[in-house]
């Protein structure tokens, strides 16, 4: 080997000391299914890591493969029978968002699952995952694949979506359904301020003081509208999501029941009517399994 050569070497080493690179183009997968020759190699690769990560030992080397999809393919059943996980598939193919899969024509696979995040972020997924994680990525390996052009990425082995991830990535993040406000009381169990008795809080209180503006915290039509002897003055909110957000304890209410509404418009004003110690908003998202802890799909006030 030339000088020349030695040093371009020496200076991949350097930067991927740790991870193999499997040069473009990368060997494609034509069927999913057992039958495939390199989909079976892909399958046992991700065991063997699954394997490795339950003792504590995660491999180091990446490899790639390519898949072309099918019309009738989507991104979840690709990654369920790749076996990746949609955040792998999502981020090392640049993906914001699942509808801009169907406009690829071929995917990236690699075989081992994570995080890829771009060092050079370019949508707002990938700027939100360098930031969340921009501690563990300072020492993270890197590895560069052809997505279709070379991008450097920061690999965060066997590292799933968080719930906020998620839910930015489907575009069901909410927004703070207030303009300001602290939390006073989370989702889970905790004792009822009534009875001092141990219940479970379907939703998150938000001090703020009566009168505070309260804002749809996603665009959607309002489901209810009136009072309740618990949640008071109330409206329930239903997004094209599938989602639904409560707005209880309200002082007044600025919307009936059928009116559409955008996210961000108003829909009352904290109050401390129905079964409240005080002025506060209690918020809930409710999906098609039940309450979910609003604290994975809010972008939560920096005080908190």
């Amino acid at each position: 080997m030339n000088s020349s050569r030695s040093s371009a070497a020496a200076i991949l080493l350097l930067l991927f000391p740790l991870f193999s690179i499997t040069a473009d183009p990368y060997p494609t997968i034509e069927t999913l299914d057992s039958k495939d020759a390199l989909y079976r190699q892909l399958q046992s690769d991700i065991a063997d890591f699954h394997i490795a990560a339950a003792r504590g030992r995660v491999p180091r080397t990446v490899s790639f493969f390519s898949y072309h999809p099918r019309p009738t393919d989507d991104l979840f059943s690709v990654a369920a029978r790749l076996n990746t996980g949609i955040q792998t598939l999502a981020t090392v193919n640049r993906l914001s968002s699942p509808d801009v899969f169907s406009s690829r024509k071929v995917l990236v696979v690699p075989n081992v699952p994570g995080l890829y995040v771009a060092e050079e972020p370019r949508n707002d997924l990938e700027y939100m995952l360098n930031a969340t994680y921009a501690a563990e990525l300072v020492v993270a390996e890197s590895v560069i694949a052809y997505t279709p052009s070379a991008t450097r990425y920061r690999v965060l082995p066997g590292v799933e979506f968080s719930g906020m991830d998620t839910a930015f990535f489907l575009d069901i993040l909410f927004r703070f359904p207030l303009p300001s406000g602290v939390v006073s009381s989370w989702f889970g169990e905790r004792a009822d301020p009534f009875t001092g008795n141990i219940r479970f809080h379907n939703g998150i209180d938000i001090a703020a003081p009566a009168g505070t503006a309260v804002y749809a915290s996603q665009s959607g039509t309002v489901a209810e509208a009136g009072y309740d002897g618990v949640l008071g003055r109330y409206c329930i909110i239903e997004h094209p999501s599938g989602y639904r957000t409560v707005y209880g304890h309200l002082s007044r209410l600025d919307v009936e029941p059928q009116e559409e509404v955008e996210s961000g418009n108003l829909v009352g004003a904290v109050g401390s009517t129905g079964r409240s110690t005080g002025p506060h908003l209690h918020f809930e998202i409710r999906g098609p399994n039940g309450a979910n802890n609003p604290a994975s799909f809010l972008r939560l006030p920096e005080n908190q």
